[in-house]
């Protein structure tokens, strides 16, 4: 699989990012070595080695869920990039 420049323009808008012209050919060129590196990793030999789950033998700290009935609407709705009557406003995934 190759990157083209419409690929490119697909991800920044997908992104909601603005890419220039010299930054776009940039952009091209280190997404293809990115699909060139995992080609190479598909032919390493993995037989016999288990799945990691974590390199640290660390175990995730548990924190109560506090929820917050002062927070506004308004506040909220400014992290969103379209809203609509109150509501956060995303693409319609299922035709």
């Amino acid at each position: 699989m190759s990157i083209d420049d419409s690929v490119v323009k697909h991800i920044s808008k997908l992104a909601r990012i603005q890419i220039n012209d010299k930054d776009r050919e940039s952009l091209k060129k280190d997404l293809n070595d990115i699909l060139k590196f995992i080609d190479q990793l598909k032919n390493v030999d993995t037989k016999g080695i288990n799945p990691l789950q974590n390199v640290n033998k660390q175990e995730l700290k548990m924190r109560e869920d506090n929820v917050n009935p002062n927070a506004e609407v308004s506040d909220l709705l400014k992290n969103a990039p379209e809203s609509e009557s109150h509501f956060f406003s995303v693409p319609k995934v299922i035709e």
